[in-house]
Parts: C-alpha cells; sequence; structure tokens
C-alpha cells in the first residue's frame, strides 16, 4: 500500500502529499521496537515513555516485572536509549499514557486500508463480496448472485488476502522448486564439467596413441627410404665402377680398333700400280708419237754407238810400253 504524491494549487494555500510505501512506514513507526508486533488497541497497546519512546503494554509489562512472583519493579531501563524510567505509583503499565501521535497513525493507515477495499459502483457504501464457488464478485444489494446453501461467500478483502496467501505459497513452492530446479541444473553443470573433463582427457590419451603409432610408423617408413636408398645407391654406385671400367676399356679397344681399321685400311688397297712400259725415250709424254721416238731413238742411239768404243792401237815397240 502506498500514499500518492501529488500537488495542489488553490488561490491561497499549497497542499502538497508525498507517497509512502505502508510497509516501510509500519516498520519505522507502527511496530513496536521491542518486539517488533504492530501497535494496535489490545495487547500490543502503544505507550509512550516520559524519553518520548513508544513501547507496547506486552512488552512494558514484562520490562516492569519484579524479581519475585507478583512483584513490579519501581524503575527500569529504556531498551531503546537505556534512560531511567520511574514507574507511576499504583498504576503499572496501564499507569503509562497513550502515545497519541501512535494511534492517529494507526486510525489512519486503517482508513486508508478501508478505502483500499472496492466498493459496489451503484451502492457506494457496500463492500463488494466474493463468491469462492462461482469464482465471481458481487454486491449483495445488486441481488447479482444467487447465493446459496453450499456455496462460499468471503468478503472481498478476505478473499484478496486468501487469494494473496495462495499466491504467496504457490509462489514460495515455485521458488522452492525454481531452488530444486537450480540446484539440479547446478549438479548437472558439474557433473557435465566433470564429464567433459574426462572425455577431454580420453581424447587426448586415444590422439597421443595414434600419434604415437604415426610417430613410429613414421620412424620405420624413414628407416626404410634410408636402407632402400642406401642398398640403390650402392648397386648405383657399383654399376658407375663398372661402367667406368667398361668405358674406359671399350675406349681403350676403340682406339686399338681404330688402328687396325687404319692398319687394315692401309692393308686393304695396293700401295702402287701395275703399269709399266718401256720407252726408247724419257723424254717421250706421249703413247701417240712413240713410234716416231722410237725411230729418232734408234739412229740416235746407232749414231751413239758408233761413236762409242774405238779400239787404239800403238806403234811403239813393246819394250817400250810401260
Amino acid at each position: 500500500m502506498a500514499f500518492s504524491n501529488s500537488h495542489v494549487m488553490t488561490s491561497s494555500r499549497l497542499v502538497e502529499t508525498i507517497q509512502i510505501n505502508f510497509e516501510d512506514f509500519s516498520e519505522s513507526f507502527l511496530t513496536c521496537g521491542t518486539c517488533l508486533n504492530l501497535f494496535d488497541a489490545g495487547e500490543h497497546q502503544p505507550k509512550l515513555l516520559p524519553c518520548s519512546h513508544t513501547l507496547c503494554r506486552s512488552c512494558l509489562q514484562r520490562i516492569m516485572q519484579g524479581p519475585g512472583p507478583g512483584r513490579q519493579a519501581e524503575s527500569f531501563r529504556c531498551p531503546i536509549c537505556r534512560e531511567g524510567i520511574a514507574v507511576p505509583h499504583g498504576g503499572g503499565a496501564a499507569a503509562f499514557p497513550p502515545s497519541f501521535v501512535v494511534n492517529q497513525l494507526l486510525d489512519l493507515m486503517a482508513s486508508q486500508r478501508r478505502d483500499l477495499v472496492p466498493k459496489c459502483s451503484i451502492h457506494s457504501g457496500r463492500e463488494l463480496l466474493f463468491c469462492e464457488t462461482c469464482d465471481t464478485v458481487f454486491c449483495p444489494a445488486c441481488l447479482s448472485h444467487q447465493a446459496k446453501a453450499d456455496h462460499t461467500v468471503l468478503s472481498f478483502s478476505v478473499a484478496v488476502k486468501r487469494m494473496t496467501e495462495i499466491l504467496l505459497y504457490k509462489a514460495t513452492l515455485a521458488a522452492s522448486q525454481l531452488g530444486s530446479a537450480y540446484e539440479a541444473v547446478c549438479r548437472e553443470v558439474e557433473t557435465l564439467d566433470a564429464n567433459a573433463e574426462a572425455c577431454m582427457q580420453s581424447v587426448d590419451q586415444a590422439f597421443q596413441q595414434l600419434r604415437d603409432l604415426v610417430d613410429r610408423r613414421h620412424s620405420t617408413v624413414r628407416e626404410t627410404v634410408k636402407r632402400v636408398k642406401e642398398e640403390k645407391r650402392r648397386a648405383l654406385k657399383e654399376q658407375l665402377e663398372l661402367i667406368g671400367q667398361e668405358k674406359a676399356r671399350v675406349e681403350s679397344e676403340c682406339e686399338g680398333l681404330q688402328y687396325q681399321l687404319d692398319t687394315f685400311a692401309g692393308l686393304s688397297e695396293p700401295r702402287e700400280n701395275a703399269y709399266m712400259e718401256f720407252s726408247r725415250d724419257s723424254s717421250a709424254s706421249g703413247v701417240a708419237n712413240a713410234n716416231v721416238v722410237d725411230d729418232e731413238c734408234l739412229r740416235s742411239v746407232e749414231a751413239a754407238l758408233q761413236r762409242c768404243g774405238k779400239v787404239r792401237v800403238s806403234t811403239t815397240h813393246p819394250g817400250l810400253c810401260s
């Protein structure tokens, strides 16, 4: 419940009202500071102490109770400010004056609360009733609702209070269920975290095993490649050595074969031809005039022969010859 906050301007004055929360106001001004019960007109009637603090009659009687049964203390200390308070003679707690300010505030709150109860729009003085059986709000003066003996009829304020209590109970139950659900979800989250951690460890372990297998296989394949490479390299080097040796031998043989071929080529053809012819004149250069040359040669030879050789004789006495 709250009071409205408004400003009303008139020709002579300014009226201001402020909004106050009923629960906060009651706790601050309408509640006994000792037992924390709301002041009322009965057991918790507000009593004003000389120190200006207010206590309910029940708390005041309890504080004034003496050490023995039926005895009453002559003085006590205010439980709020600890000031010494003298007990009035012959009156006890009832002798303390009532707190008129608190009583006026209680009356004001009661009137404000009564204003909150809805009234009939036709009969402004009649409070509306509520039928639980029909779930209907009605005015008894309007006769809009036919009451029956088996129907449960409540005043609207009681119905509101009951529904408020039901709603509060359901809200409390829902809050409790939500709390249980929250705890269940929290446990589920914790379980999820634990399961996820275990799953992650399993995944790490499984993939570590795969990595180990891959690493071992990788090392094995690399060693195989190295071994095959060395074997092939060794075979190829041996082949290169054989090729080099064979090449040198072939080149040597080729050189010898070339010499033999050259020699064979030189021997395969006659080194001289078979042409031979006698010519009487060594200066003759042709065959056509060979006969002419022969004749001239013969004559020359004959003439030369005539001149060649001569028998000489001497007339000297042999004895004189040396």
